[in-house]
Order: structure tokens, then sequence, then C-alpha cells
């Protein structure tokens, strides 16, 4: 049985590793230390341990610090030479195509995904329809790609949890709700913005001001659009954004994380609004799958192509925004689309393209 390294332990690598344990299918060992940790643990497998089949790089975010920049060249470039020297194959795990979600210094990073690139026998990327993508994005030949894919956020048990504060964020919303609801004979619908504050997140939180100032056009004996935004946002965008945020009539702010199991997002959201405009997969379409709720997304982007494709939500586009389509689509969805999708995209699909 093949024994394979895993840069990070989150819930994809465990999820994987529990898939890939229970079907027999090997052993994968996600590194819980630090990324800078990698070619020490390496090595030791090697030497003390049974020596791995494999390792797979994976993030290759930078810090602030170029110190703290550079370690990681070093570490990568280590890595590399090591797993060369004991023939243990190098594979990446491409998480974004087109660039790193983090990245200070550009000509480092585009270094360091330049070596992890052409030293690696395989490089997954997250869906199928990423192929093409990184065939041009990354320069390589299509036989080197292969396409994995996540599944269902509540496979670990931990993260279908929700605790005491989880409780009164769903209830302090709810009572939001109700409240909007009682003041107009019209109901409302409500999109979720949930996560971390990143440069390619930011923009969402634009449209939805966009979004909620066509609210004025709404009957008032029809459904109007209304958001919650959960995340730590306060500290990483401008002032004016973030007051337009707090204070809007339409928004419920939840300055911070809150750990909500995507089971229960149909509790409070009927929708979930990720505009994201990069060649990634965010794990945010299987919780809203998981949850049974249709995602709407930027069009012409790769998220509003995968969700057309897979039929799990809409695409908006930003130039005629019309809150009584948006409205209707999203409470005539039908729930067998997200079923179809959660229950085709699994981890036991990731885990044997890994092991293969």
């Amino acid at each position: 049985m093949k024994k394979i390294l895993i840069q990070k332990s989150d819930i994809k690598s465990n999820s994987w590793k529990k898939i890939a344990e229970k079907e027999n299918i090997g052993k994968l060992f996600p590194i819980k230390k630090s990324a800078v940790y990698m070619p020490f643990v390496l090595l030791q497998h090697i030497l003390l341990q049974e020596k791995p089949y494999a390792i797979i790089v994976r993030y290759l975010n930078d810090y602030q610090s170029l110190a703290k920049t550079l370690i990681r060249l070093n570490t990568d470039i280590t890595t590399v030479i090591i797993a060369k020297v004991f023939c243990v194959k190098l594979y990446w795990m491409c998480h974004n195509v087109d660039n790193e979600t983090v990245s200070y210094y550009p000509y480092i990073t585009r270094l360091r995904r330049t070596v992890v690139k052409k030293a690696s026998e395989k490089i997954f990327v997250m869906d199928k329809m990423l192929i093409e993508y990184a065939e041009k994005k990354l320069n390589i030949s299509r036989n080197k790609i292969y396409d994995i894919s996540f599944g269902r956020t509540d496979y670990l048990e931990k993260i279908n949890i929700c605790n005491d504060k989880c409780v009164a964020v769903i209830d302090d919303i709810n009572k939001w709700k109700n409240n909007k609801i009682k003041k107009r004979k019209g109901g409302v619908c409500c999109g979720m913005w949930i996560g971390n504050v990143e440069k390619k997140n930011i923009d969402g939180l634009y449209t939805i001001m966009e979004i909620i100032s066509k609210n004025k056009n709404v009957s008032y004996c029809n459904d109007k659009i209304v958001f919650v935004v959960i995340g730590p946002v306060g500290k990483k965008i401008n002032n004016e954004l973030y007051t337009k945020l707090k204070y809007s009539d339409d928004i419920k702010l939840i300055d911070e994380f809150i750990s909500i199991p995507p089971s229960m997002w149909n509790d409070i959201a009927d929708f979930i609004f990720k505009p994201n405009d990069d060649l990634s997969v965010n794990l945010t379409l299987y919780n809203a799958a998981l949850a049974e709720i249709p995602i709407i997304s930027k069009k012409r982007t790769f998220v509003s192509k995968m969700i057309e494709y897979y039929n799990i939500g809409y695409s908006l586009c930003y130039e005629n925004i019309e809150i009584k389509n948006i409205v209707h689509k999203v409470k005539n969805w039908e729930t067998y689309k997200s079923k179809k999708f959660i229950k085709e995209k699994n981890w036991i699909y990731g885990a044997k393209k890994i092991f293969e």
C-alpha cells in the first residue's frame, strides 16, 4: 500500500486521509507542522520510518516578511532536492491555477511555482474543468495534469458541531430576518457571504452594496434581497465600505469568524453569494450543495461556468441586476440539483486520483 505525505493538516487532507484508509486505497499522512518543516519531516520519514512513495506540495502563499518568504523558497528547493535524491515522487496540488491567494513578493512566488511545477511528476487541479486552464496558464502537458475533487464537509464529525456561540448567532440572524419581514408585506430573500477577507473576495462586498441599492426599486408587497455577511472584515476593508456594511438596514454584519455547519446554512440563508474571479474551486460550493441552496456568482468567471455546468446555482450579470429575477430563481430552486452534485463529487474520487 502506497504511503504519501501531504502538506498541511486541514479538512481537505484529513478527509482524503480518512476515506483512503476506509476504502483501503492508501496511507495519506497530512503534515501538521508549518510548511517550513516539510524537508525535515520528509527526511524523518525516509530515514527513521517507512519511506513515502510521494510527497504532495500544496499552498505556495508567502509572507509579508521578506526573510520568511526567502526561508519558504529555500524550504521548497530543499524538499525538491531531498525527494529527487531519495527517489520520492513529488506532486503539486495546485489549488489556485492562476496565482496564489496571498503573494507579497510576486517574483519569488513565480519562482517557487516554477521550481515545484518542473519538479512535479503530477499536478492536481480541483476539478476537471480546470485542466484546460492549467495546461495554458502553467504551460505544461495535459498528460501531467490530474483532476481531483472535494466532498461533503460533514464527513469529518467535528466539522458538523454547532457550539453555543454558533446557536446564538443563528438565533440572532433569524430574529433580524423576522423583524424585516414584519415591517413589510413582502418577504425577504436572504443571501449569505461567509469567509475570510482576501483580495479575491473584497469585490463581492462592493457588489452586495450595489445589489442592496436596487431594493429601493422593489415594490412594498414583493420580496427584497437582504444579506448576512459573516467574517472578520473590519480589519481588512476600508472605513467607507465597512461603515456601509455595518449600518445598512438590509445587511446583518457578523464581524468575526463563526463556524456554522454547512448543513445549517439553509436555516439562515436562501442562497450563497460567491462572486470570486479566479481559477480555483472553493469548498463553499460543496457547502452550499450540502445545505441544498443555490450559489450566485459573477457572470463570465470560472466559478460561474462551474456552477452552470454542474447546475448548482446562477450567474449574475452585474450590468443588469434585477432583484425580482434573482428572487424568482432562488425561490424556485430545486434541491435535487444540489444533492446530485454532492453525491457525484466526493472525497473517494479525490483519494483514488492521489494514489493511482
